[in-house]
């Protein structure tokens, strides 16, 4: 008889005792496939939000890597566009130019990051026009009844870039019993505002969505920016605000100020000039080659850094951090492992004259060590697959819908620099994984039942 098929009818000869180790395996994979999914998902918005505003590589000066002085900025020419733009793998190069001042509306200063951009280029790398703030919601101004008023509170001043956005969180926030289509968009309506992205060679400011916020500053409104320019010279200016914009991490929304690259050159009296150039590639597996092939042929003064290089403390946070989820989930599987011994050990001691008997019959010992293993094996599949079929459907849920925090878990988040919203991934890498480490399990464990069946005293098995 085939040996799959006798395994499969010896597993249900103790229904119980296989329902149990299974159920152990199907809920220890569920929570190992969700603790992953989320570690993975913060991880990789984490890395999108830094690639995104950092450019997957850039090229500075070797000067200002170390000191941060526009003093050390790079002289863009066409041959050094050229040159970048040239190599494999390379999508599309922008210029930045940035340095500290300080920006003053009315009574209140902050020191904020002037960041000069090229409006267009930087469509394609960092995004930013998506990240306008187009909506604000102020509910004193609304007329509306109590009930919706106290459900709005908690989204009162915060501003959103597109319709579809307010209009989830609205939904969230009134709940079914309040929610319509007709209340959202009077809502959505009534709180759109004149903010709009950057124009090539406009001289106008996009704010900070937090930094517009504390300096009390509107649409419209004046800026005054002061600073030290390029080899001292006095930088004061004059910026009309033309928009406000959302960060992904707060901190920096806190204190960033975008212009015009031409105007920020003309701001520090560094024509010609810029801190860095932002390389985008094509793949983020091709970053490393890109970066060591602009290092071979760029001028000796001239450096280029990966996004890993220029934000070492976000990588070593990961990185620990996934240690932590290692340690966890290794306690899992420890479990698993502890349980799927036990159930063998007992399949083994309660068939032990059943297993002389066959062996004195002329069955071979390896034979009944597949049996047993496949046993093994098809316990931690059943398990195993009935885990990913039940959390596949809930992680690629949650990936499509992060859940957005609210109120004091918001805040913690928030004074921490992340974004309070709770990512997932659905990467296929997750489930594999699981399947791989079960299956590892698995066989480990399989071991100590191996060597006491190759020892088993024949004679004695059948007496017992």
């Amino acid at each position: 008889m085939n040996l799959f098929k006798i395994a499969w009818r010896n597993l249900w000869r103790s229904k119980t005792r296989t329902a149990l180790t299974v159920s152990v395996v199907f809920f220890v994979v569920i929570l190992s496939v969700a603790m992953s999914s989320q570690q993975y998902g913060m991880y990789d918005n984490m890395i999108n939000n830094a690639v995104e505003f950092s450019g997957h590589i850039q090229i500075q000066d070797t000067n200002y890597i170390k000191n941060k002085s526009i003093n050390d900025a790079l002289h863009l020419t066409h041959a050094l566009f050229e040159d970048v733009k040239s190599v494999k793998h390379v999508e599309m190069v922008a210029p930045r130019i940035e340095s500290f001042s300080l920006a003053s509306y009315g009574n209140k200063t902050k020191g904020v990051v002037v960041m000069g951009i090229d409006p267009e280029t930087e469509k394609s790398i960092s995004k930013l026009d998506r990240k306008i703030a187009r909506y604000k919601l102020r509910i004193d101004s609304l007329d509306i009844d109590t009930a919706i008023y106290n459900r709005l509170v908690e989204l009162d001043k915060q501003s959103f870039v597109s319709a579809e956005v307010f209009d989830e969180r609205l939904e969230a926030a009134l709940g079914k019993s309040h929610y319509s289509r007709e209340l959202a968009g009077f809502v959505i309506n009534s709180s759109e505002i004149d903010s709009h992205y950057l124009e090539r060679g406009e001289k106008g400011a996009v704010l900070g969505e937090a930094l517009a916020d504390y300096l009390e500053i509107g649409l419209g409104d004046t800026l005054v920016m002061i600073s030290q320019g390029y080899r001292g010279a006095t930088a004061a200016a004059l910026f009309p605000v033309k928009g406000f914009i959302k960060m992904p991490l707060v901190q920096l929304e806190r204190g960033i100020v975008f212009l015009d690259i031409t105007a920020t050159q003309y701001f520090f009296s560094a024509d010609t000039l810029a801190t860095s150039l932002l390389v985008k590639v094509d793949k983020n597996s091709n970053v490393n080659a890109v970066s060591r092939n602009l290092n071979k042929m760029l001028p000796a003064k001239l450096q280029s850094q990966t996004w890993e290089e220029l934000q070492p403390e976000m990588v070593q946070m990961i990185e620990s951090d996934k240690a932590g989820g290692v340690f966890m989930k290794g306690i899992f599987y420890m479990i698993v492992g502890f349980i799927i011994f036990g159930t063998i050990m007992m399949m083994l001691t309660e068939r032990r004259k059943e297993f002389g008997v066959l062996i004195a019959v002329g069955l071979k010992r390896w034979t009944l060590a597949k049996i047993l293993l496949i046993e093994t094996l098809f316990i931690s599949m059943i398990g195993t697959l009935l885990g990913f079929l039940l959390s596949y459907p809930i992680v690629n849920t949650l990936h499509n819908n992060p859940i957005p925090l609210q109120g004091q878990m918001a805040q913690v988040m928030e004074e921490y620099g992340f974004e309070p919203i709770i990512f997932f991934s659905n990467n296929s890498d997750i489930f594999y994984t699981q399947a791989i480490i079960i299956f590892i399990v698995s066989i480990v464990v399989f071991l100590f039942p191996l060597m006491r069946l190759r020892k088993l005293n024949v004679i004695q098995a059948i007496r017992d």
